[in-house]
């Protein structure tokens, strides 16, 4: 049997998000043409990074702006959602 602990996920894929979820692990995800309001996440502890407001490819399976919607989420915003999700527990 296959057994995987982590401290917390941060991920773009939001089957990976329900799964660590589901299992109890602190989430960060980011979304871009998905409404996170409607994918997740599922605790209210864990944080939703979203450009969702500002893509025009809602539910789109390729990108159809330039620049791509999730360009412009920047390392530092994840490491302060991040740093957010692990103080609350």
């Amino acid at each position: 049997m296959f057994e995987y602990r982590s401290d917390e996920l941060c991920c773009e894929h939001v089957p990976l998000a329900r799964i660590a979820t589901a299992v109890g692990t602190p989430t960060v995800s980011l979304f871009g043409p998905t409404d996170p309001e409607r994918n997740g996440p599922f605790d209210p502890r864990d944080i939703a990074v979203s450009r969702y407001d500002s893509c025009g490819c809602h539910y789109d399976r390729t990108c159809h702006q330039d620049p791509w919607c999730l360009a412009g989420v920047t390392v530092a915003e994840v490491c302060a959602a991040v740093k957010r999700r692990l103080a609350n527990g």
